[in-house]
């Protein structure tokens, strides 16, 4: 007998797709009544999320992954930062390719996956990630092998608790790799959020 509104804002990543699949879930402890859809109505809207992610302040740039308002399990691709930044995810010879789970909201690299950070103008100087995963209070700050390039210098990451950091070079790209002697197994690497630091 009582109707409620309820409106909500399609993930960017689902922006122009094809059979969009849009599921109600009630939970309850014992026992409730049925839902009851009376009208379902998809307006044009401004985007959300998408490649806009970043906070700039002076030279630095904060980003969290689930500024990117991506969907559970989405794929990775490359996302541009609102200073014109980018991050590329790539499946590197891993048999697990890098995803994005609402679950913690966390970036999900495995065995062998990557991420290039690439400035738009400005070197970069260094990276910090954060890792733990709030979703079970772990701390995943991937494999003993996880390295990062830049340019030909071989950047090695310093991990403190659940921060994994990248520091000691100037480029304008770094790629972080989770490198790992197998294609999977190991220790992933969930980045929750990243803090690039650009030259002055």
């Amino acid at each position: 007998t009582t109707f409620s509104s309820f409106s909500q804002s399609i993930p960017a990543a689902f922006i122009g797709k094809k059979n969009v699949v849009v599921a109600l879930y009630y939970a309850c402890e014992s026992s409730s009544s049925t839902w009851e859809v009376k009208n379902l109505t998809i307006k044009e809207g401004t985007t959300t999320g998408g490649n806009t992610g970043g906070e700039t302040t002076g030279n630095t740039t904060t980003v969290a992954m689930s500024s990117f308002g991506l969907a559970n399990t989405t794929p990775l691709s490359t996302y541009t930062l609102s200073d014109g930044t980018t991050l590329t995810f790539a499946q590197e010879g891993g048999s697990t390719p890098p995803a994005y789970y609402t679950s913690g909201t966390t970036a999900r690299m495995y065995a062998q996956n990557s991420v290039t950070i690439t400035s738009s103008s400005k070197a970069i100087t260094s990276v910090v990630l954060t890792c733990a995963d709030p979703y079970n209070s772990a701390v995943y700050t991937g494999n003993d092998l996880l390295s990062g390039t830049a340019g030909s210098t071989t950047v090695t990451p310093t991990k403190s608790g659940t921060t994994v950091s990248f520091t000691g070079f100037s480029n304008t790209s770094l790629k972080i790799v989770n490198a790992y002697t197998g294609t999977s197994g190991g220790t992933q690497l969930r980045i929750v959020s990243l803090v690039i630091t650009y030259a002055n």
